[in-house]
């Protein structure tokens, strides 16, 4: 019995902080919506949701970089409007759970942020 506790607990601690992929909030609902709409609807949410996170990490981190998605022999095709961005998802390999893929995409987001914010730093001071 008291290992259930301790599995509560890192299941609390590795729970994503922020909104979900579904909140109009997150950064990335835009993006997830567009992917969401050009997928089959047999396709999960946390595959969609998996879809997403490969295609931002490959470049395509808007709608309006998404070009077409395609599915075919059991991967999902996604091309972005740039040449070279594209992303393909493996569809009969499990994905992760909603929430661990939106944690991922805040993480994401924030480590872009603060690069960003070194990179003015770094201009900054070297005036």
């Amino acid at each position: 019995m008291s290992a259930q506790p301790a599995q509560t607990r890192e299941t609390q601690v590795a729970a994503p902080k922020g909104p979900s992929l579904n909140d109009a909030s997150h950064p990335d609902h835009a993006l997830h919506n567009a992917l969401r709409s050009k997928l089959p609807s047999l396709i999960s949410n946390e595959t969609a949701a998996h879809v997403t996170l490969l295609a931002k990490q490959n470049g395509i981190d808007s709608p309006d970089k998404l070009q077409n998605v395609t599915v075919q022999d059991g991967k999902a095709f996604v091309m972005g409007t740039t040449p070279g961005f594209r992303a393909a998802v493996h569809l009969n390999q499990p994905a992760p759970t909603r929430e661990q893929t939106s944690a991922q995409l805040l993480a994401g987001q924030s480590q872009q942020q603060q690069a960003q914010q070194e990179q003015q730093k770094v201009a900054m001071d070297g005036r």
